[in-house]
């Protein structure tokens, strides 16, 4: 399991179809089947029940979708601290009551 079949498998989830899939991921239909059933070898259940019409999540399926999803988040978050390094530097303002920082001590400064 990596994080690739992850994106994989909430796109199917997501289009209910295998097709559906590999058409907003942009890959070949195989690529999609293929990366599904190496998930499912790793969990060791099926996650769908495919049939003409399309796919069924099963039970599995629905709890794993879950977990799924919140790792996808977190993914997306960590993607976007990549991003941080290019936002522009503003100066950090501090605004404090009389006598504060001599509270506080000059080590909160560094």
């Amino acid at each position: 399991m990596n994080l690739h079949h992850l994106e994989i498998f909430l796109a199917v989830c997501h289009a209910g179809s295998l097709q559906g899939a590999a058409d907003k991921l942009g890959i070949s239909r195989q690529a999609v089947s293929k990366a599904i059933n190496a998930l499912e070898s790793s969990l060791g259940t099926a996650l769908f029940i495919r049939e003409v019409r399309g796919i069924t999540l099963t039970t599995t399926a629905y709890v794993f979708k879950e977990h799924a999803q919140k790792v996808a988040i977190e993914l997306a978050a960590i993607r976007k601290l990549r991003n941080i390094e290019l936002l522009p530097r503003r100066p950090l303002m501090i605004y404090a009551l009389d006598h504060v920082f001599s509270y506080i001590g000059s080590d909160f400064m560094v």
